[in-house]
């Protein structure tokens, strides 16, 4: 239940911006996984270039997310030292 609670705290401490950039990549999480499951169930292959470029995307996704978190945090607390 403790963990919950730091969810919870988390997403509350989040502004508008942030919020929104963690709805559209789970958005693009749940597209590209079900480009992948829809491809394996018809029978499909999954090509090595799509699996690359999914997997492109989440990566990039995640990293975008992250520093813009992990830069936003730096701003609010003024830090200047954790932008090296």
């Amino acid at each position: 239940m403790a963990n919950f609670r730091n969810i919870l705290k988390f997403r509350a401490s989040l502004g508008p911006v942030e919020q929104a950039q963690i709805v559209a990549s789970t958005a693009v999480v749940v597209t590209l996984v079900t480009i992948v499951v829809v491809r394996l169930t018809s029978g499909h292959t999954l090509e090595l270039l799509l699996f690359g470029s999914v997997l492109t995307v989440g990566v990039f996704g995640f990293i975008i997310v992250f520093f813009t978190l992990k830069l936003d945090a730096c701003l609010k607390n003024k830090n200047k030292n954790c932008l090296h």
